[in-house]
């Protein structure tokens, strides 16, 4: 049966597939048709690229979600399933969408950045492109925005954060779903959204950022008053915003796993905060994980407790065995009754026809013509320039008329071979990536390494770089991080620079007359004890993660460009400075 009978033969006869009805009626006409299996299969999460074998186990049952593949393999999977099933309900497919749609699509700075323009007017242009990317590339459902607040910066994900304070993050959050699903409207998580917009799922429910050490998966250590007036803000402004989708986060509160907290998802957030009908997908593999919490005694148990404490699909990632496989077996010990299953599903199907997927199942593979446009290009370079800070100026930016060819470039960060640096964690690939030594491939700078980030420091190098800013009118020396010491997992006791970079930025500030300081960082920087290295420099410009933009904003901002940017988080002097997670009310003011 070819996709276009199959939907001639499904409208006749199933009233689920009448687009004027409301998205609630078409669920109830549909949901009572589902039995165990079907069921089961919807709250499933697929993370592979292999259509052939998706087709062989789901062909005939459907399945939930699928994350981002290739248009070809994505409507290859979408026919079979609208074609074999026995009801027609085609797949979710679901995209990262931090700060970047899908593969070719413009990446814009990480939130962190993002957060530092104050501009929320800015944030909604670039949330409702990258959901119109996301939307081109085959997805419905953004993992997108993450509203933790992350109030640690030892916390490897500090960057995909966009404040750590609540009310800043709170009038992120409205722009961001705004620009992922369109206007905000009232609480209805079953409200039809536009063709070009996307389900936004926002990360990760709730305290992650704020666990003890500044360690990802750390318990978070408040009280419910806390919890209530400060971590589940956001979330508070996500419902109202009407908010389709969220993620668990990893760690415990209140002494709970998060994947099994049913007080605070269906209590707290569906009841008290009026979410209603808004829908979860698990962190990766995080319902089996409650087996090493210790609250779950087998998978059976695990899968139990997630659809009781709320958490409606599982989202496996890597080789484990999929905990809701085992949903059957959960129904048939009275663990959970098949409408506690019915529940989840009918959140699933909720998002699946508010997000159109009945109506407009398949991609259309032409719409990649439109990726990274050069409207959406100047967007993402205007967030770049709009989200850096200019922490320290002695007067030498702007430059004027500068003598390119006695400019010294310094960093190993500043070359072509930093460009993930600079586009983030979570972008996706294949948009070209400007650095700054690739802005200013045309002028005649010179250029030495240095020192590296992720490399102990090397003498010949730093010398050889020493010798080259004495020889210059002007040093540009771009220091911080990279994604191998900043990023998921990659938690740090130490704030201060890593490699070699401290011995180098102490040799050049102690030898170099006008040295211009670019900090490309995922979190706050700290400089050796007090500082005191600040002291000998000229300039001291924070540019975070820019994206694929940022070397062309880095060169328009040391030319005269503002760079309009405030810290929307504490820059401690040192590491003992950090505050606690669970008090961030004591950090001092942002914005300054």
């Amino acid at each position: 049966m070819s996709l276009f009978l199959w939907a001639a033969v499904v409208s006749a006869t199933a009233p689920w597939m009448d687009p004027s009805m409301p998205v609630e009626e078409r669920v109830n006409a549909l949901l009572p048709k589902l039995d165990l299996e079907e069921l089961s299969d919807q709250l499933r999460v697929i993370n592979r690229d292999s259509p052939k074998s998706i087709i062989q186990q789901f062909g005939k049952t459907s399945i939930g979600t699928c994350g981002q593949v290739s248009i070809t393999n994505r409507n290859a999977i979408q026919k079979a399933i609208l074609n074999e099933s026995r009801w027609g309900i085609p797949a979710a497919f679901y995209h990262e969408s931090l700060h970047s749609g899908t593969n070719d699509g413009t990446v814009f700075p990480m939130p962190l950045t993002l957060g530092s323009t104050f501009n929320n007017t800015l944030l909604e242009e670039v949330y409702s492109v990258i959901a119109e990317e996301t939307r081109i590339g085959g997805a419905n459902i953004a993992f997108s925005p993450v509203i933790n607040l992350f109030t640690d910066p030892r916390f490897g994900r500090f960057q995909e954060g966009l404040s750590p304070d609540p009310s800043l993050t709170s009038l992120y959050t409205v722009s961001a779903v705004k620009g992922l699903q369109g206007s905000v409207t009232a609480v209805n998580a079953s409200s039809y959204i536009p063709q070009n917009k996307v389900a936004a799922l926002a990360k990760h429910f709730v305290g992650y950022g704020g666990g003890v050490g500044g360690l990802n998966a750390a318990r978070l250590e408040a009280g419910e008053r806390e919890i209530r007036d400060v971590y589940l803000r956001p979330w508070r402004t996500f419902a109202q915003a009407g908010g389709k989708g969220a993620m668990p986060s990893h760690q415990t509160v209140l002494d709970v796993p998060m994947h099994a907290n049913g007080y605070l998802t269906n209590t707290i957030f569906r009841d008290q905060l009026k979410w209603g009908n808004g829908w979860t997908i698990s962190d990766c593999s995080d319902i089996n994980v409650l087996q090493q919490f210790r609250v779950a005694r087998n998978v059976s148990e695990a899968a139990a407790l997630g659809i009781k404490g709320g958490v409606d699909q599982d989202l496996q990632c890597g080789t484990e065995t999929y905990t809701f496989d085992n949903i059957k077996s959960a129904v048939s010990s009275g663990m959970i009754t098949i409408d506690d299953v019915r529940e989840s599903v009918r959140r699933v199907l909720t998002m699946k026809f508010s997000t159109g997927l009945f109506d407009h199942p398949m991609a259309d593979p032409n719409a990649t013509k439109t990726l990274d446009n050069p409207k959406n290009r100047a967007l993402a370079r205007q967030a770049s320039r709009e989200g850096s800070v200019l922490l320290l100026n002695n007067g030498i930016l702007p430059l004027k008329n500068p003598d390119w060819s006695k400019t010294a470039v310094i960093g190993w960060l500043a070359s072509s071979e930093s460009k993930t640096s600079w586009n983030g964690a979570y972008a996706s690939n294949g948009a070209p990536v400007f650095t700054l030594m690739d802005s200013l491939k045309n002028e005649n700078v010179k250029y030495s390494m240095g020192a590296s980030p992720d490399s102990p420091a090397n003498n010949d190098d730093i010398k050889a770089a020493v010798d080259l800013s004495k020889s210059s009118d002007q040093t540009i020396l771009v220091v911080g991080d990279s994604l191998q010491t900043c990023g998921e997992w990659k938690d740090n006791s130490n704030l201060d620079l890593p490699g070699g970079q401290p011995q180098l930025l102490e040799s050049l500030a102690s030898s170099t007359k006008n040295l211009i300081v670019v900090v490309l960082s995922g979190r706050p920087t700290t400089f050796g004890m007090n500082n005191s290295v600040l002291s000998n420099i000229s300039s001291l410009l924070w540019i975070g993660r820019p994206g694929e933009e940022g070397g062309n904003a880095l060169k328009e901002i040391l030319l005269g460009a503002e760079p309009s940017g405030r810290l929307q988080a504490a820059w401690p002097k040192y590491v003992g400075h950090v505050h606690s997670g669970a008090q961030p009310f004591q950090q001092p003011l942002t914005g300054k």
